[in-house]
């Protein structure tokens, strides 16, 4: 997680919390040993989880809103050894969603502690992932190596909302729905990473792989339009970040 200073005249405190859980499907590029050149490409289902909480500071959260999309990803990556040595090499990776659809919603709370006014929309959203690392393997022999991993990772979200549906509960209650593009919200974080991987292989067929990375310095920035309020506001974040992945293939 990461807390935010949104730029607006409210100066507002913003609790960013963001996860992605992929699976992979398959790789179609066949690789090499490791110590040769690896290739391969891959599909993996992704399930996206931001969310962001608005109030003053010491002060109970006054709004609240959270985006849940899922879909599949597509991407390459490949490991290169450094001056053909075994233990040492760069790695690559980038990924691009091929669909994610979901929804957000936003909360608002009163003065009295009693959530006044709800409003959800439909979401379609683009997501780039890149990375480069170095990496270092300490152990790498029949089958099984352990290494350590120093990189740069950056995650690109361009989200657009539709179909807006708005309910007030402070007041006179109300209903409506909004046709149309009620906003946009883009996010990008970016940052150093540094961990260990792993991996063993089994009958020589079954391989389990798999790795966790520490962002010390992650940055969260944002660009976004609500079109209701026509209002546009950036924010932005530093933060720190854990990622891990698991990784089973035939």
């Amino acid at each position: 997680h990461v807390v935010c200073q949104m730029l607006s005249p409210m100066k507002v405190q913003t609790l960013v919390k963001r996860s992605m859980v992929a699976v992979a499907a398959a790789g179609f590029l066949p690789t090499t040993t490791h110590a040769g050149p690896e290739v391969e490409a891959y599909i993996a289902y992704a399930d996206v989880d931001m969310g962001f909480e608005e109030g003053f500071r010491n002060e109970p959260a006054f709004s609240r809103l959270s985006y849940k999309t899922d879909g599949a990803v597509a991407g390459v990556r490949g490991r290169v050894p450094v001056f053909n040595l075994r233990r040492l090499a760069v790695r690559g990776e980038f990924a691009h969603s091929l669909d994610l659809s979901g929804s957000a919603t936003d909360d608002d709370w009163n003065e009295a502690g009693f959530i006044s006014d709800r409003s959800t929309e439909d979401l379609d959203e683009d997501l780039l992932i890149w990375s480069v690392d170095a990496t270092f393997r300490l152990f790498d022999n029949d089958g099984m190596f352990v290494g350590g991993v120093l990189g740069f990772q950056e995650h690109q979200f361009e989200t657009e909302g539709s179909n807006l549906r708005y309910n007030r509960f402070d007041g006179l209650p109300d209903r409506f729905r909004v046709p149309g593009n009620p906003g946009t919200y883009d996010v990008d974080f970016s940052g150093l990473r540094l961990g260990a991987e792993g991996g063993v292989t089994f009958f020589s067929k079954l391989s389990v792989k798999g790795e966790v990375l520490y962002f010390p310095d992650l940055e969260a920035r944002s660009d976004a339009f609500w079109a209701l309020r026509d209002l546009r506001f950036r924010q932005k974040a530093d933060g720190d970040g854990l990622q891990a992945r698991v990784e089973v293939a035939l």
